[in-house]
């Protein structure tokens, strides 16, 4: 009996898998299929453009690439994390109104996020997270481009399961699968965009245990 006792522990102890502890950091590359979306733009004189059913397409391989980048903390299998997303905008030109040539977001309708993160069972995490929406828009209307710089357009907010596969002690690789609901309101030479964005994304990753 005390024999069978000892193989019993000693099996369980070699099923243990100890608990997620330290720094994390990665690096991911994927993309992401964004649901139509109505786009508003509201001139500085008054006038509102409306485009309706939008298609918004990621293009994630075009200069610039969609990527991501997250660090975080781990304790006893759950985490605190930063998270930023350089997603992309390209809005399908003949879903516009024809008064707006082109819309694209495509230097960034960048998305950070502080995220709440934690093991759901052994390989498989789970997180939640909100944030800002940081965009860089390059807008055409009435033949008039506005090409501004990065500036604080709204927030964010996003669900996500991850599996992870190790490679080595201090390396994994995982494929993350979420869906971001984000909302912005960004300012051009001649008035103001409203650009909510619905999306659902996939990426791989190499993150390193540091």
């Amino acid at each position: 009996m005390h024999k069978a006792t000892l193989f019993v522990t000693a099996l369980c102890c070699s099923f243990s898998v100890s608990a997620k502890e330290g720094w994390e950091a990665s690096f991911g590359l994927g993309g992401a299929l964004n649901l139509q979306e109505s786009i508003t733009i509201k001139m500085d004189n008054g006038e509102r453009i409306e485009s309706n059913s939008v298609s918004l397409n990621t293009k994630p391989f075009n200069s610039p690439p969609y990527y991501n980048l997250r660090t975080g903390y781990w304790k006893d299998d759950t985490a605190w994390e930063v998270e930023f997303i350089h997603h992309k905008l390209y809005a399908n030109a003949s879903d516009l109104d024809d008064r707006v040539q082109n819309f694209e977001i495509t230097d960034g309708y960048n998305l950070l996020y502080l995220n709440y993160a934690a093991v759901y069972t052994q390989g498989w995490n789970v997180r939640a997270g909100f944030g800002v929406v940081i965009p860089h828009p390059d807008v055409t209307v009435d033949n008039q481009r506005s090409h501004g710089g990065y500036q604080l357009g709204g927030v964010t907010t996003q669900l996500a399961l991850e599996r992870e596969f190790v490679v080595s002690d201090s390396v994994l690789f995982s494929l993350e699968g979420k869906v971001t609901y984000s909302y912005a309101e960004i300012d051009l030479d001649y008035g103001k965009a409203t650009v909510p964005n619905t999306a659902l994304h996939l990426l791989g990753q190499f993150k390193f245990r540091l």
